[in-house]
């Protein structure tokens, strides 16, 4: 299952349509949060395991709000 950060995520290659329409493709579910607290908040109620992908500053500000530190193994 995938939560998609909208608000974030403007400048990407792909269009959202077209994550959705791969996301159909590959039988992966995908939700869109706008708001990048709920969506990791989401993600973790949704899974064991949360993802972040994006710049530095996002996947440093998830690792930040979910209390990791990219040291930590």
């Amino acid at each position: 299952h995938g939560v998609d950060m909208e608000a974030l995520c403007r400048s990407l290659c792909l269009s959202w349509d077209e994550v959705k329409q791969f996301a159909d493709s590959a039988k992966l579910s995908l939700e869109t949060v706008a708001d990048f607290d709920e969506a990791l908040t989401r993600a973790s109620i949704l899974g064991a395991t949360t993802l972040v992908t994006g710049s530095f500053h996002t996947v440093g500000d998830a690792m930040a709000r979910l209390q990791r530190s990219p040291l930590s193994r």
